[in-house]
């Protein structure tokens, strides 16, 4: 069953947040984008989360260790939530 992660960010409140988690998601998008499914034109309107989609199960916890790498290179690999649940039936809350 594929599977949706969530990325959220928490802002660190600095005047140019924005513009560094979109280049962060742009890595991401550039890292993922032959793997998942990753909508450029959601990262590019997003302030401080977007998703990956179409994740197999079998592959979800890889995916995640790339997306913590590259929180990691653009630092926010402290302020990084993953939110995982299953394509079919997304979590409540």
């Amino acid at each position: 069953m594929d599977q949706k992660i969530t990325i959220i960010v928490n802002s660190d409140d600095k005047w140019d947040f924005v513009h560094r988690f979109r280049n962060f998601g742009e890595d991401v998008f550039r890292a993922l984008r032959s793997t998942c499914t990753v909508d450029i034109y959601e990262i590019d309107a997003s302030t401080d989360n977007f998703s990956v989609r179409a994740v197999s199960a079998e592959k979800s916890s890889q995916i995640c260790e790339v997306i913590r790498g590259i929180a990691d290179k653009h630092f926010f690999g402290e302020r990084l939530k993953l939110k995982i649940e299953d394509a079919e039936h997304p979590a409540a809350g």
